[in-house]
């Protein structure tokens, strides 16, 4: 039996419906007003990707259940995949990264969402050095398949998570590529910002114990210039952490893992050296 595929609108109106919510509470905590909410239901228009995560997020929804139901556009899809792949790393849940690769693998999705997929999968069960050196390259090779990879959005988010597949030398060199193209990072929009600031802590992740530090205050200033907003709050309290690390400030890492702990970020507290 054929599959049948649900618009959003559609999926997010059984949804809601089950829960017998009004479109008022349903929508609660995002910026969408209750007539562009109602549109969005009657696939007048779409829904902001932002929101989405939102509502998933707030009602428990699973991202993998409702996306294997929708009729989505690749670049949506690609985009929540993504997310849910980011957040099963940092929570160390390898069966829902499987998950999202089973149903990554189903669909016709950029090949930079199976190779994020197959990354995030690798540092779970610890076996990104086994990865063969074609396989490596055939991932670098995706990362630079575009005319300027520093300005595609798929390229950057594959660089970020396959530093570990670079030499420290080759590292150095593209993050500078990054920071020059960024450097007035509050020039540019929340999604570009919040992308760069996810490839500045992973880059620190990387190079934090290495004998030069290139980069390292570039690094540090781009973090701080980001905007002084709850949404990059976890970003500037990392980037807070790796300055006390360098200054060997054992009591000022030590508050902060605590508070991060405190907080409901254990996962991330035990990630950080």
């Amino acid at each position: 039996m054929e599959a049948i595929f649900l618009t959003i609108g559609e999926a997010l109106r059984l949804e809601r419906k089950s829960r017998k919510i009004s479109q008022k509470n349903w929508i609660e905590g995002t910026k969408l007003s209750i007539s562009h909410y109602s549109q969005i239901e009657n696939d007048v228009h779409k829904i902001n990707a932002d929101d989405l995560l939102f509502i998933l997020r707030k009602y428990q929804i699973p991202i993998s259940d409702f996306v294997e139901k929708i009729d989505f556009n690749t670049k949506d899809e690609a985009k929540f995949i993504s997310y849910e792949l980011a957040c099963a790393f940092y929570a160390n849940d390898l069966i829902y990264a499987q998950r999202l690769q089973q149903i990554i693998n189903k669909k016709n999705l950029p090949l930079e969402v199976k190779y994020h997929a197959e990354l995030v999968i690798a540092a779970l069960t610890g076996k990104t050095k086994d990865m063969s050196l074609q396989h490596k390259n055939s991932i670098i090779k995706v990362v630079f398949s575009s005319d300027d990879w520093t300005l595609n959005q798929d390229s950057l988010r594959l660089f970020g998570r396959c530093m570990e597949l670079f030499t420290s030398e080759q590292l150095v060199l593209l993050m500078k590529s990054v920071l020059k193209r960024y450097k007035d990072i509050e020039k540019w929009s929340n999604d570009i910002q919040e992308r760069i600031a996810t490839i500045c802590i992973n880059y620190l992740y990387n190079v934090w114990d290495k004998t030069s530090f290139d980069n390292i205050n570039l690094v540090f200033e781009l973090i701080d210039n980001l905007p002084a907003i709850p949404h990059f709050c976890i970003q500037k309290i990392i980037s807070t952490y790796f300055k006390a690390v360098i200054d060997k400030d054992i009591a000022k890492t030590e508050t902060i893992k605590d508070t991060l702990k405190l907080s409901g970020y254990k996962n991330i507290a035990k990630k950080l050296p």
